[in-house]
């Protein structure tokens, strides 16, 4: 519950970039995952641990992404910050 809280509090209300893309495709996998793990057996069956990994997989996927997000802003303000220092 936590990850689905910091993915929409990182996608909503922001402008659309490459890694938010990369983001909103994890989240979306991984909902529709949690979706059919409800009516599907392969979650629960000790004999199909692949699938569990590809869910832990897409949920680093999309930390990363939102990391990439987060870092990218970072570095963009600085540098504006960098270049407006030198105009004043």
């Amino acid at each position: 519950m936590a990850v689905f809280q910091r993915a929409l509090r990182g996608l909503l209300g922001k402008e659309p970039t490459e890694e938010r893309a990369y983001a909103l495709a994890c989240l979306a996998t991984l909902t529709s995952v949690l979706v059919a793990g409800v009516f599907d057996h392969h979650f629960v069956d000790i004999h199909f641990p692949h699938v569990a990994a590809m869910v832990w997989l897409t949920v680093g996927l999309l930390v990363v992404s939102l990391r990439l997000t987060d870092e990218s802003i970072g570095s963009a303000s600085a540098t504006i910050k960098q270049k407006g220092d030198g105009l004043l």
